[in-house]
């Protein structure tokens, strides 16, 4: 008996130094991660029209506004007849935004960051439209 345990160190240690040397889990790529929630969104600026974002980035059309006789909603309901879909990235500045963008197939030269008119988002999050000047 005293024998086999020898054995089964050696054993021990091999298999524990082969999981010591293997690389770390990669972290999750899926655009669905927690970082925007999906939902209604609602801007704090007079003006500016609530959307619903479906909480998948980098996805055409995942962000859409709604129309209520002729006026885009603006009270964070989110109410009325789907209008205007958007585009909402996920970009480290308004370059990368520019790039994924256009990936998308979707030209813009001075993309919308979504926190700059009011809305309750991280700072990486553009729209492919282009900002007012």
């Amino acid at each position: 008996m005293q024998r086999r345990s020898w054995l089964l160190i050696p054993v021990v240690l091999a298999a524990a130094a082969l999981a010591a040397c293997a690389p770390p889990p990669t972290p999750p790529s899926d655009p669905t991660t927690p970082w925007f929630e999906p939902g209604c969104i609602d801007s704090s600026i007079p003006g500016i029209p609530d959307f619903e974002f479906s909480g998948i980035a980098n996805e055409v059309g995942n962000g859409i506004g709604f129309e209520v006789e002729g006026m885009l909603s603006e009270d964070g309901t989110c109410t009325g007849e789907p209008a205007q879909p958007g585009t909402i990235v996920r970009a480290a500045d308004q370059a990368g935004a520019i790039a994924i963008c256009d990936e998308l197939g979707i030209t813009v030269t001075n993309p919308a960051r979504l926190v700059d008119f009011g809305y309750s988002a991280p700072v990486d999050a553009w729209t492919c439209l282009d900002a007012p000047s």
